[in-house]
């Protein structure tokens, strides 16, 4: 993390520092310090007395020691590691432990190479369009994931279907096929709608990433039973 942070800075600096929305570039100047590192101090002290106070309110116990010949049933990961599960669930391992992940670390290493051109700069999102192309790719991500898992848990496994052919094309290169062809539609069809620039279009298509991770870590951590399998949260 320090390495990366070292980069980072060393990357502002080059390019000249951060960039400031046209409206503001004749505005008033501030000082990092005290301005900016007294806020920081005191959201720290607020987070960190936020944190202390959870910890002292909910408790969180060890379990029993491991016992190598009983297995729990569910056997989940942790929380940060459950859209990974979820999507062994449904893609090939090598897809979904290897492939995925490292995609999207080299697409956020490559984010700053973009080159941009536009002006508009708003707090949350970029524009009036942008937000409106937001609520699309939110509300997109969120019914497409759901429906692809359904389709994916309720469909008859493509390896009992085609046994001869291998599982990393029937479970690996198929569906991750229809996935990237559904999603570069939409962005294409919401592009066009909006007339997005470059900036709104990563902006969206960075909602529809993390809403549909977020609903792959939300469905493995309420909705999976015994042995994986989907169920409603009371009958777990």
């Amino acid at each position: 993390m320090v390495i990366l942070m070292g980069y980072h800075f060393w990357r502002i600096r080059k390019v000249g520092g951060v960039v400031v929305a046209e409206k503001d570039k004749d505005g008033p100047v501030v000082n990092t310090q005290p301005h900016l590192v007294n806020r920081e101090f005191v959201t720290a002290l607020v987070l960190l007395a936020f944190l202390f106070l959870v910890s002292s309110v909910f408790d969180a116990p060890l379990r029993e020691r491991a016992n190598p010949s009983f297995s729990p049933n569910p056997a989940k990961a942790p929380w940060y590691f459950m859209g990974l599960q979820e999507l062994l669930i449904h893609f090939h391992p090598f897809f979904a432990v290897v492939i995925f992940p490292l995609s999207l670390l080299v697409a956020g290493c490559w984010l700053p190479y973009i080159p941009l051109n536009d002006t508009n700069q708003g707090i949350w999102f970029l524009s009036d369009k942008g937000k409106e192309s937001g609520k699309m790719a939110l509300l997109t991500g969120f019914t497409s994931t759901v429906f692809f898992i359904l389709l994916s848990e309720y469909l008859p496994d493509p390896e009992i279907l085609l046994p001869f052919i291998p599982s990393m094309i029937t479970r690996g290169f198929i569906p991750v096929a229809i996935v990237i062809g559904t999603l570069y539609y939409f962005l294409r069809l919401n592009q066009r709608k909006y007339a997005l620039n470059r900036s709104e279009y990563l902006q969206s298509a960075m909602i529809i990433l993390i809403i549909s991770y977020s609903v792959l870590t939300l469905t493995g951590i309420f909705f999976r039973g015994e042995g994986m399998t989907l169920m409603w949260p009371w009958k777990i």
